[in-house]
């Protein structure tokens, strides 16, 4: 967490979308998730299909 951490801190004025991995889906994480300014997270293990339309909806919302 704290790399995603340091990563919205120094980029956040470029308006980069983040995803967050984690296996972790406690509500204290998920909070922690969304006060870094990530914009989704998704559970371990992947699965493929709903990580492609993770990315495609963000990709969307930061498009338009």
């Amino acid at each position: 967490m704290s790399l995603s951490l340091q990563f919205r801190s120094q980029y956040m004025k470029y308006d980069i979308p983040a995803i967050m991995l984690t296996s972790d889906k406690s509500a204290e994480i998920l909070n922690r998730i969304k006060e870094a300014g990530i914009v989704d997270y998704l559970s371990k293990p992947l699965n493929e299909a709903i990580t492609r339309e993770a990315v495609k909806d963000i990709l969307r919302k930061y498009r338009e």
